[in-house]
């Protein structure tokens, strides 16, 4: 009865760090297109169909956007520039979802194979160059200044009116800006680098082999490592807090380290507790 209850304790507290590292650490999309799909969907009152997170905040905005045109426009319907914008961001954000679910496919379903994780790794470079070439569309920093100005001519209160769209703007300037930094040649090779690694991961984990696949890891690190460089410009945040903001914006380095700390001194003693109870 004993190992049960802290079976069950055990069981709770990695619960809690796995919802805690989902929401710190993994994403599908990055930097605003997290928060593209959500506040887009609101603004244009359509339905996410994307991750169950995703999904659930998008249905909220959604119904809170309806609300609101009961008593004042779309911004989309003040503003050709901003109705623009959202049609471009709407069509890179089904690219990113086509994405996806050709990475979950690899994941799930798709046979890890050298030709099958070549074939993939090769639709994914090819996608992920089209989504650089429309993420860094100057027609889309055109349309965003354009907007911002729009805004700003309806008056002092507009921001107020229009905060989830003020705030698409102004997440949508500091992406394109940081996407256009990193070459289009960069970005297919992170794409690609993603599915052969993860194939070499399995084969490794397989024949419990780490050595076989250090070097690709190493590449996965400086090819990151390469990415984020190219996206910072002339920032000095510290990479790991600057990458971390792509998943959950605004969480520092030294705070995600704080959380991981309580986890671990509540976690290590109750883990050693069951582990001697079951002997």
């Amino acid at each position: 009865m004993a190992f049960s209850r802290l079976a069950r304790q055990v069981f709770l507290t990695l619960a809690v760090t796995t919802t805690s590292t989902a929401f710190t650490t993994q994403g599908l999309l990055r930097s605003s297109s997290f928060l593209r799909i959500p506040l887009v969907a609101a603004v244009s009152s359509r339905t996410n169909s994307g991750s169950g997170t995703c999904r659930n905040m998008s249905t909220v905005a959604a119904d809170e956007a309806t609300t609101a045109t009961e008593t004042t426009l779309k911004l989309e319907d003040k503003s050709e520039s901003y109705k623009k914008l959202v049609t471009k961001l709407q069509t890179i954000t089904q690219l990113q979802r086509v994405e996806a679910v050709l990475n979950y496919d690899q994941l799930v379903f798709m046979p890890h194979t050298d030709k099958t994780s070549a074939e993939r790794g090769a639709q994914l470079s090819a996608l992920a160059g089209l989504i650089h070439e429309k993420t860094t569309d100057k027609e889309i920093l055109e349309l965003i200044t354009a907007a911002e100005s729009d805004l700003k001519s309806m008056g002092d209160d507009a921001e107020k009116t229009y905060v989830d769209e003020a705030r698409l703007l102004e997440l949508e300037k500091k992406s394109f800006l940081e996407n256009e930094r990193v070459p289009a040649a960069l970005a297919a090779k992170s794409a690609s680098l993603s599915a052969s690694s993860y194939a070499a991961w399995v084969k490794a984990r397989e024949a419990n082999d780490f050595a076989s696949y250090e070097p690709i890891l190493a590449d996965c690190f400086a090819t990151a490592k390469e990415v984020a460089d190219a996206k910072r410009g002339d920032s000095d945040t510290e990479h790991y807090t600057q990458m971390l903001s792509q998943f959950e914006m605004g969480m520092a380095k030294d705070r995600i380290d704080e959380i991981f700390g309580e986890i671990q001194s509540a976690l290590v003693p109750l883990i050693a507790k069951v582990l001697d109870s079951s002997t």
